[in-house]
């Protein structure tokens, strides 16, 4: 039997993973700058975290909805600790694309209109609903009333304007003919669409046509949340104020941990008509991970170095935008990051390269963007290693 082809075939079989690291079977070492998929911030194998998986398997995993357990009520209490006081209320899930279509049902639930505002080149999930709203044509599967907002893509500006005169014309046009929507989903940053990091003031203008609209504003922070951009969250970065939070992927460290966190005010306009349950929804062992993983990011102070080390990447990486023609542009914000290739060709080229150097890195055709999310553990030295395997390759491709 073989896998069921829904992505394209792997370019490396893994054995095992250690810190940076992960090994094939003849056990070559490859530093993976992809986290997993963007998940394993702690690295592979933290002995601490392995340490408490271990505790906890001999423990409890999974209950029935007639219990609780101490692990969801002390991940609960973790997460209130590096939340604004006002997202007081939370649920765990297994996935971000479950989360996403959890925040969208309390939305609708709590507000009576139906429609939607999406950005262009966001990603909200792999589900019926999500995966609908992350492409324009959709899967052919249901797709609800929704409005698409161009990316805040200033070096290619679809208004043609420029930032900050512009005052956010690109956001404006597209806001000003929506009508009854019931939420407004936005992410900080845009990580699959090619790492799109908005001009400062743009995520508070979101959240002025949300208030004005009278839609809920949910943060679709799966990948830029628990401190992928050198903040606990992407929304810290301005400020905002969001009705409903989506977290996964570095909630779980590469275990399929997410969560929805709202507000009293949200809750009580779903009145009694918010029902919803699965297997996995509460579990223990999901408290028990996401517990572990805030623990490690706080006490390591491993936010703060996902800050520091992605200032340094980032301006290593425009240093060669800077230089060669092949890179159209770098960009990025803490430890999410993306080069921009000028063409279609080299940027295929540019992945099989590294990954003949013992890097891995993910190239996306679709946006020209080879996209680097490593671990918040890796060293100075491994980003200056990865920069020159890049700059050799510019070089011999001049």
């Amino acid at each position: 039997m073989d896998l069921l082809s829904t992505y394209p075939p792997a370019q490396l079989t893994v054995a095992r993973g250690q810190g940076c690291y992960l090994y094939d079977e003849t056990d070559r070492a490859y530093l993976d700058l992809l986290s997993g998929l963007w998940c394993c911030a702690l690295g592979h194998g933290h002995p601490r975290f392995v340490a408490a998986l271990q505790e906890q398997l001999g423990r409890l995993i999974n209950l029935h909805t007639l219990t609780g357990s101490v692990e969801i009520a002390r991940a609960t209490d973790r997460l209130a600790t590096i939340l604004p006081p006002h997202l007081s209320r939370a649920t765990w899930l297994n996935t971000g694309s479950e989360a996403v279509e959890l925040a969208l049902k309390i939305a609708q639930l709590a507000h009576p209109a139906d429609g939607i505002v999406v950005w262009e080149r966001g990603y909200y999930g792999a589900t019926n609903l999500a995966s609908s709203l992350s492409r324009p044509a959709g899967d052919n599967w249901y797709e609800p009333p929704s409005w698409r907002v161009p990316a805040p893509h200033c070096s290619r500006c679809p208004a043609g304007a420029r930032y900050p005169e512009c005052d956010f014309l690109c956001l404006d046009r597209a806001m000003e003919p929506v009508e009854r929507v019931a939420a407004v989903l936005y992410e900080p940053v845009m990580g699959s669409g090619g790492v799109i990091v908005p001009p400062p003031g743009y995520g508070h203008r979101v959240q002025e046509w949300a208030r004005r609209l009278g839609a809920l504003l949910i943060l679709e922070e799966v990948t830029t949340g628990m401190g992928r951009t050198g903040r606990w969250f992407g929304f810290q970065h301005e400020d905002m104020q969001p009705d409903i939070l989506v977290l996964g992927k570095v909630l779980g460290n590469g275990l399929p941990v997410a969560a929805v966190v709202t507000t009293t005010a949200v809750e009580a306009g779903c009145g009694d008509r918010l029902h919803h349950v699965q297997s996995h929804q509460n579990d223990p062992w999901s408290g028990a991970v996401a517990a572990t993983v805030i623990d490690i990011l706080r006490e390591d102070e491993l936010v703060e170095r996902s800050a520091a080390l992605g200032q340094q990447l980032l301006a290593q990486l425009d240093d060669l935008a800077q230089c060669s023609p092949a890179l159209a542009e770098a960009r990025g914000l803490g430890l999410m990051a993306a080069l921009e290739l000028a063409d279609g060709q080299t940027g295929p080229a540019l992945q099989a390269h590294l990954l003949g150097q013992g890097i891995l890195a993910d190239y996306k055709a679709s946006c020209q963007c080879l996209r680097l999310f490593p671990p918040y553990i890796i060293r100075p030295e491994q980003i200056a290693r990865v920069v020159a395997a890049i700059g050799a390759f510019l070089d011999g491709h001049a």
